[in-house]
């Protein structure tokens, strides 16, 4: 989970969405559905707020899907436009993407298997 804009963000792995609510648990909005095209989820896992949208690592994908924080699709890390301003450095993610982060400028990517876990920083 992740907080951004007032809102705490959810992955849903079974239901394959992303949910926003606010802190008294008001569902605000949902996201996503199961799939493998845009703006579409397979058991997300991962998500993380940075450069101004939301990351979320998705285990049968084996992507990064990117959202704007009101669910609009805005690219994955096999997609992403990187002419956006702060876009990330977005290389493949390797296998199974699961735990994400931003720190100090930096976007770190936790695989689930043995692959190692890589940093990734932003422009």
């Amino acid at each position: 989970m992740t907080v951004a804009a007032g809102l705490l963000y959810v992955t849903q792995f079974r239901q394959h969405c992303v949910c926003a609510y606010r802190r008294d648990g008001t569902l605000v909005r949902r996201f996503g559905e199961f799939g493998y095209q845009r703006g579409q989820l397979a058991q997300p896992f991962g998500i993380a707020y940075g450069a101004n949208r939301l990351f979320v690592a998705e285990n049968l994908n084996d992507r990064i899907c990117v959202f704007q924080l009101d669910g609009t699709p805005a690219g994955s890390f096999d997609g992403i436009d990187h002419s956006a301003p702060n876009a990330p450095v977005a290389p493949p993610p390797g296998p199974i993407p699961f735990g994400l982060a931003f720190a100090d400028g930096l976007f770190y990517v936790a695989n689930w298997c043995a692959a190692p876990d890589r940093v990734h920083q932003r422009l």
